[in-house]
Parts: structure tokens; C-alpha cells; sequence
């Protein structure tokens, strides 16, 4: 005689993939919003960015060491690298404000991260991992620290000499 298990109601498993593309979108502009709004609020922007920097580039070395030191399927080969990369750590003194200017380290690893950022929208859209809602979560925010980041630096790079070293407002 054969005992059954209830299955415990759980059903069918579903034929697609939940939508994620629209509440990705909608969570990544709300978080550059808030990255956005507490740009001229010192400690609520250092918290804010820092943080983001802070979780994308501890998100990265995951994802990194899951790629390199693994034989994992999901984690070879990777495609969230491109937004989710080590370099974000570079940013931390620029994020925090403890950078008085971005140096060159800072400049070249916002070049590249925002680099890596757009490159990551079409390899998500003809790639092989369906990751557009991570890109459609991540690149405004991305977005949202870099820019003033990078607009610092062409301030100062265009300011008079007297003028250079002041801190922005």
C-alpha cells in the first residue's frame, strides 16, 4: 500500500517569471530620488551614498569572488559585475564627504563604474541572464551619486585658482 504526503497546498509552481521590470524601475528612481534630495543635507547625504557605495561595492567582491573562486553555475560569468563592482569602495571618501576634491583615483573609478553602469543596460537586454529589472533598480541611482561626483570635479577643474579648494555647497 502507497502513503501520500499532502502537498501542502502549494500548487502548481508558476509557467512564467513574475514582471519585476516596473517595481525594479519604480525602487530604483525612488532611491535616486532620496540619493537626490539629501544631496545638500551633509550627514543624511553621507549615510544615503555612502551606504550605496558602501553595499554595491561589498555586493561586488561577492559577486567577484563568486565568479573566480567558484565553479558555481549562477556565479560564473556574472553580468551584474558591471553594476555591482568593487570599485564602488574606491568612492567611499568621495561619498562620505571626507574627500575635500575628487582626486584622480576617485575620477577614474566614477569614469569607469558609470562606464560599466551603461554598458550593463545592453548586455541586459540581449543577454543571456534576464537582469534588465536589476539595471532598471540600480543605474539611477548609480546615476544619482556619480553625477555630483563627476560634477564636482569639472567645478574645480574650471574655477579660479582662489576659488579651487573651497568646498562646495
Amino acid at each position: 500500500e502507497r502513503r501520500l504526503l499532502a502537498d501542502g497546498g502549494a500548487g502548481a509552481p508558476p509557467q512564467t517569471a513574475p514582471a519585476l521590470l516596473l517595481p525594479f524601475a519604480l525602487g530604483g528612481l525612488g532611491i535616486a530620488a532620496l540619493l537626490l534630495a539629501s544631496r545638500h543635507r551633509g550627514v543624511a547625504n553621507a549615510a544615503l551614498a555612502g551606504g550605496y557605495a558602501l553595499v554595491c561595492g561589498l555586493a561586488g567582491i561577492v559577486l567577484a569572488v563568486g565568479w573566480l573562486a567558484t565553479e558555481h553555475w549562477a556565479m560564473a560569468a556574472n553580468r551584474n559585475l558591471l553594476l555591482l563592482n568593487p570599485l564602488w569602495l574606491l568612492l567611499l571618501p568621495a561619498t562620505l564627504g571626507r574627500a575635500r576634491a575628487p582626486g584622480l583615483l576617485t575620477r577614474a573609478a566614477a569614469a569607469a563604474l558609470a562606464a560599466l553602469g551603461l554598458a550593463a543596460l545592453p548586455v541586459a537586454w540581449v543577454g543571456v541572464q534576464p537582469n534588465l529589472h536589476w539595471v532598471a533598480l540600480l543605474l539611477p541611482a548609480h546615476a544619482a551619486v556619480l553625477t555630483p561626483i563627476a560634477w564636482d570635479a569639472v567645478r574645480r577643474r574650471h574655477a579660479p585658482a582662489s576659488c579651487a579648494r573651497a568646498p562646495l555647497p
